[in-house]
């Protein structure tokens, strides 16, 4: 009787073809780091008020942006009004969201605000949005980003099948391994960075109270997580609800934003027995309330960008997120304008990569993981922030 041969790849050389792509990819990223940059945009006190003058004019001639968001400016109003001229000493935070694929539209986007010299003082992301400002906030070098962060790679950390499901690759251990790796031994806990933030969303796990829970964290060097490490918080981010919910260590304390009116609280939630996170980008999509609390509404601007997606639109068609959405915690959590109208003396411009760029129809048709189109994002995410400074009116 003659048997079917039946082939099959052992786990460790698939794990090993992995490693082959995405250790020499990291090794090149953490030679490119240079988190000084960071500083010296900040250090040129000319170039930084000119940026500001421009993003608070724009701030006060809405009609400047047709369908686009922004905050009310009241604050700015009453400053303007008051002196008759600008402040020169405000800060510009920006903050980016989730959007698979367009990751690399998220850094073009950002190597393109680093040309033209924009001061950037501090970071907010979740997901793809995560990776970029982290990628950004300690300075590496986009020539070399776009030189290994391929295709390839992105099958490597993400889609490279393995037996061994469930303790390796839906744990995230390459994606965690390569931001280990291509980060400085310096760079590796969030008390190492400064001004940056990662927003992720929590399951907190009580037995003997009720089943479950969900808290909206945010994980810095100034919210008592910094001792959480950046690889382990940025893919925290963005693992895939349940499927990927990665163990918060015991001793990381985690802190859930309270809006009450127009104050914020922070109530630590790291006291659960068990406390997942489980933030694919889908629950929490927008980071800009890390920054509640922090901007001086007077003074200080919010740059808010997001890929093509209102909140839930980017799960219309799954049937499992659709589900998951039906929950309550996710309905009061998914909604971008009900951040913004907490903002009502906010001074935040939204931008959204996708309605910046003549050809938006045919890229809203990309999926999450199309890592063919990765040369299409990142010349997208250019044009998109070229068009956007054109608005502000902001030179090179």
């Amino acid at each position: 009787m003659n048997v079917p041969r039946i082939i099959i790849i052992a786990p460790k050389s698939i794990e090993s073809y992995a490693k082959k792509i995405y250790i020499p990819a990291a090794k090149k990223l953490k030679g490119t780091c240079d988190p000084d940059s960071y500083d010296k945009r900040l250090e040129d006190t000319k170039r930084n008020k000119y940026v500001m003058e421009q993003f608070y004019k724009a701030l006060l001639e809405p009609n400047r942006f047709e369908e686009r968001d922004i905050g009310n400016a009241t604050k700015l109003k009453e400053w303007k009004s008051k002196y008759s001229t600008f402040p020169d000493d405000g800060k510009l935070f920006l903050s980016m969201s989730g959007g698979g694929i367009k990751l690399f539209a998220f850094m073009a986007f950002l190597e393109t605000l680093r040309k033209y010299k924009i001061p950037i003082y501090a970071y907010s992301g979740v997901s793809a949005g995560a990776i970029a400002t982290l990628f950004d906030r300690v300075g590496m070098n986009y020539s070399t980003i776009w030189n290994v962060m391929n295709k390839d790679l992105c099958y490597a950390l993400m889609l490279c099948p393995s037996f061994n499901l469930v303790r390796g690759l839906l744990k995230g251990k390459r994606i965690i391994n390569f931001l280990d790796m291509a980060l400085p031994q310096n760079l590796k806990l969030y008390n190492d960075i400064k001004n940056f933030y990662t927003t992720i969303v929590v399951a907190n796990v009580i037995i003997d109270d009720h089943f479950l829970s969900f808290e909206n964290v945010i994980l810095s060097s100034n919210g008592g997580s910094g001792d959480m490490e950046i690889c382990k918080g940025i893919f925290s981010s963005m693992c895939l609800p349940f499927f990927q919910s990665l163990k918060i260590p015991p001793d990381i304390t985690l802190n859930s934003i309270r809006r009450e009116k127009d104050t914020i609280k922070y109530i630590d939630v790291s006291t659960t027995p068990s406390t997942f996170s489980i933030d694919g980008g889908y629950i929490k999509n927008y980071p800009v309330d890390a920054f509640w609390g922090l901007i001086d509404p007077y003074k200080d601007v919010v740059l808010n960008v997001i890929a093509d997606h209102p909140g839930k639109q980017i799960i219309k068609d799954n049937l499992w997120y659709k589900l998951l959405l039906m929950l309550p915690e996710m309905q009061k959590n998914s909604e971008l304008r009900k951040i913004m109208e907490f903002w009502k003396d906010g001074n935040i411009i939204t931008c959204s990569i996708m309605n910046n760029i003549p050809n938006k129809e045919e890229i809203k048709g990309i999926g999450l993981f199309d890592f063919d189109q990765i040369p299409l994002m990142i010349q997208a995410g250019q044009e998109s922030a070229r068009n956007f400074l054109k608005i502000i009116n902001i030179e090179k």
